[in-house]
């Protein structure tokens, strides 16, 4: 019934002592490689290390379910543009939305996974939980055959992938690299930020419809909230790739800042509600209230802000228009 924080080893000491204490791990799971780091933390809890050979002979049967659908399963602790990172509190029926009975994307016992995204990130929760509740199996390649895009490619046929999550960066990284590596792939979703619509065109090309998605969501909604799939050729006169739809169990809402509904085609802020929210920002209450508020039209629901600047189209895709952040008032 616990949950898990993950912390990529390359964080500054700093970073990861604050992690630490405010998470209240009892438990740090590592590697001997990193013994050196971990000794230098200021951690009175136990060490565990994966590759300890005392564990070999331990019993491998699951432990007895005690967590509900409720329960915190993992904190992911994301940078603020100021300030202490924030600990994102992340239920098991958050996770399930995402991967399983959903709209945007079924995954076959058939299927082969590759896991792009670093453990830290949201992204890593579809390719871990999306293989394994599904029964399909996940791919996880070192890191240096990540940052090489030659490698990449060679992996991406030699382990015949079949769905792949790809941060958009990444994405055009390999899109520049060929689309060869592309042909074998049934699904190939990206996001994280605008894509290059000259890159998705170029992909589309070769993949055709239905196996290109775009897909948008805060780590506050767990991973993905809304999906566009790719369906036709983008037209010579688009500049960007819409975020489409929500997902199942999710809604999507455009707000005035006086938290009123948009016409379509006026840009406001972003909300969603629904299965994905998380629980809030651990041990951060008034953050939490600021920005998990009281559902406007659905009584004891909630709505999360997501500070991200949107519009419905006409035909009822939700295009990303940037960050409330960025925006100049003028006037007033």
């Amino acid at each position: 019934g616990g949950a898990y924080v993950p912390i990529d080893p390359d964080y500054p000491e700093s970073r990861i002592q604050y992690m630490l204490k405010d998470s209240g791990a009892t438990h740090l799971l590592t590697h001997s490689s990193f013994i050196s780091q971990t000794r230098s933390l200021a951690f009175d809890g136990t060490y565990l290390f994966a590759d300890d050979q005392e564990i070999l002979p331990m019993s491998s049967e699951n432990l007895p379910l005690e967590a509900g659908l409720d329960d915190t399963a993992y904190i992911m602790y994301t940078s603020g543009t100021t300030g202490q990172p924030k600990g994102i509190m992340t239920t098991h029926s958050n996770i399930a939305r995402v991967v399983k009975n959903t709209n945007y994307l079924t995954i076959l016992e058939t299927d082969t996974l590759l896991s792009l995204s670093n453990s830290v990130f949201d992204g890593f929760t579809f390719d871990v939980y999306g293989a394994l509740l599904n029964g399909a199996k996940l791919v996880l390649p070192q890191k240096e055959t990540i940052l090489d895009m030659g490698k990449l490619t060679e992996l991406i046929k030699g382990e015949h992938i079949s769905v792949m999550f790809v941060p958009t960066a990444l994405f055009h990284l390999l899109v520049d690299e060929g689309t060869d590596w592309m042909r074998g792939v049934r699904k190939v979703l990206f996001g994280g930020e605008r894509a290059s619509v000259q890159h998705v065109r170029k992909a589309f090309d070769v993949m055709g419809k239905g196996r290109l998605l775009n897909v948008y969501g805060p780590t506050e909604s767990t991973v993905f909230a809304t999906y566009y799939p790719i369906d036709e050729a983008i037209p010579l006169k688009s500049h960007s790739i819409p975020i489409g739809k929500p997902l199942n169990q999710t809604g999507a809402y455009i707000l005035s800042e006086h938290r009123q509904l948009q016409p379509i085609g006026m840009v406001g802020e972003l909300c969603l509600s629904g299965k994905g929210l998380a629980k809030g920002y651990l041990n951060r209450p008034d953050l939490t209230k600021q920005v998990f508020i009281a559902h406007p039209f659905a009584a004891g629901e909630r709505l999360y802000r997501t500070g991200d600047l949107a519009y419905f189209r006409e035909d009822g895709l939700i295009e990303y228009a940037g960050r409330v952040d960025d925006q100049v008032k003028i006037r007033g």
